[in-house]
């Protein structure tokens, strides 16, 4: 029972790099055919769930004094959880050894750090994620590493994966920035100093709707100078105009109202991802 618990939380919070490995397959898929996708999939599947896993264990006294559900407050679990992390944290270093084409191992071990770091309570106690300098820092080192890691996989870092790596990394921190909107009451009682804590919402929403819409903008370069046939991912842009208007209507405030368009913006930008693959295969 303690043992299904913890794969229960090494699938938390689910996104499109993991469970949903649409951004590994758009890597894989780039870098190579349909067959190479195996490979950053494979990798991030090891991966990440140790990360989710650290995670939630370096939060569980947090999470038990808001009332939330972790079992990592309690010991088997954690004992389990600590073996997993260990386990799959060293799996995921001989998989990147065995399977890296160039820079690979130096691109994932930045990563490896960066995450381990940015929950870290128990060994080194930094928690880089106790503030949003060093937060930020930790998605800004990490995105684009972990990024040309996957890619190292399939093909040697290139051209092609520097510019791929801007254009999926503008759209992963464009989620980065207002993450933490759910948990700000949590987060101040934490004594966390999140950016939703430091920043205005409104001021964050501007920043997550630039990261987007570079994120097009890069879609649309990467189209004219690679090939055109991904000019089909920029399609969902329409989504993201029909956004800012009604982000303008309400003055770039975050209420109830801005939800529905929100939504939007995100859905807008992984279903241009989804093209990206599909197109990919033309």
């Amino acid at each position: 029972m303690q043992f299904l618990k913890v794969i229960k939380y090494s699938a938390k919070p689910p996104n499109i790099i993991f469970p949903f490995p649409l951004v590994p397959f758009a890597i894989g898929i780039f870098a190579g055919n349909i067959s190479d996708v195996i490979y950053p999939i494979a990798l991030t599947y090891i991966f990440y769930p140790a990360v989710n896993l650290w995670n939630h264990i370096n939060d569980a006294e947090e999470d038990f004094a808001a009332g939330k559900d972790n079992p990592f407050i309690n010991k088997r679990e954690k004992v389990v959880g600590y073996i997993l992390v260990i386990f799959l944290y060293i799996l995921s270093f001989i998989y990147v050894i065995n399977f890296s084409k160039s820079y690979g191992i130096f691109l994932f071990s930045i990563a490896a750090l960066m995450t381990f770091l940015y929950s870290d309570n128990k060994v080194t106690r930094l928690r880089l994620k106790r503030h949003y300098a060093t937060e930020l820092l930790v998605y800004i080192l990490t995105v684009p590493a972990y990024i040309l890691a996957l890619f190292d996989l399939v093909k040697p870092v290139n051209y092609y994966a520097l510019m791929l790596t801007l254009t999926l990394s503008l759209l992963l921190l464009s989620t980065v920035i207002i993450k933490d909107f759910k948990d700000m009451s949590e987060d101040k009682r934490a004594g966390l100093k999140t950016l939703p804590l430091v920043f205005s919402p409104s001021t964050l929403l501007k920043i997550s709707f630039s990261l987007v819409t570079g994120y097009f903008v890069m879609m649309i370069l990467l189209s004219l100078l690679i090939s055109q046939k991904y000019m089909i991912s920029v399609i969902p842009l329409l989504g993201v105009i029909y956004s800012a208007r009604e982000f303008s209507k309400e003055r770039w405030e975050v209420s109830l109202r801005i939800a529905k368009p929100l939504n939007f913006t995100i859905i807008s930008g992984i279903i241009s991802l989804f093209l990206f693959c599909i197109s990919a295969q033309l």
